[in-house]
């Protein structure tokens, strides 16, 4: 299964993807705005606020709503393709990154 490694807002309710596999791709949201938990996406402020979640390695909003990763891919339009030597790179730069903030979290709030 592939994964998301970063997504960027581009406009309206387009965003560009990163995927585990070394490329980068275009994804036009608004298709997947059907259903009650999808609706709501069509505030650009609440879409704006779209993540990675890590664990689960697809996008996700506030309001809980996510989609898998290869439909994802299956509807999105190629950039560009990453060497997958960077690719892995990147992934293992992002999670020392996410366990650096985890521990410095964590030290801010022992010492408050």
């Amino acid at each position: 299964m592939i994964s998301i490694l970063d997504v960027k807002y581009d406009s309206g309710y387009k965003l560009i993807l990163e995927f585990d596999n070394g490329e980068e791709r275009s994804v036009q949201m608004s298709q997947f705005f059907k259903g009650s938990l999808f609706q709501p996406l069509k505030d650009v402020n609440l879409f704006r606020q779209v993540k990675v979640d890590k664990e689960s390695g697809t996008i996700v909003w506030p309001n809980g709503a996510d989609l898998d990763p290869d439909v994802l891919y299956n509807h999105s339009q190629p950039l560009r393709r990453i060497k997958k030597k960077d690719a892995r790179s990147l992934k293992q730069e992002q999670m020392i990154a996410n366990s650096l903030l985890t521990d410095f979290s964590k030290k801010l709030k022992k010492n408050k």
